[in-house]
């Protein structure tokens, strides 16, 4: 019995490149969505993290008044 060898056709290699072509621009995709999201929810908690960096300066800073 002999082996016969099995090529791929033409369209066959072309699906499989536009299959990893859409998977690439796809991840991109979903990257930049992740990164939107993170800036969004950063955006909104600014005020938060805002707020508790100065009470934080402010417990701080009466500490240090009230030790000397």
């Amino acid at each position: 019995m002999t082996d016969i060898a099995v090529t791929q056709s033409r369209r066959d290699r072309k699906n499989k490149q536009l299959a990893i072509g859409r998977k690439a621009v796809f991840d991109g995709v979903k990257s930049i969505l992740y990164i939107a999201a993170w800036a969004f929810l950063l955006y909104v908690l600014q005020p938060f993290i805002t707020a508790a960096a100065w009470w934080k300066g402010h417990q701080m800073m009466m500490e240090n008044a009230l030790s000397l």
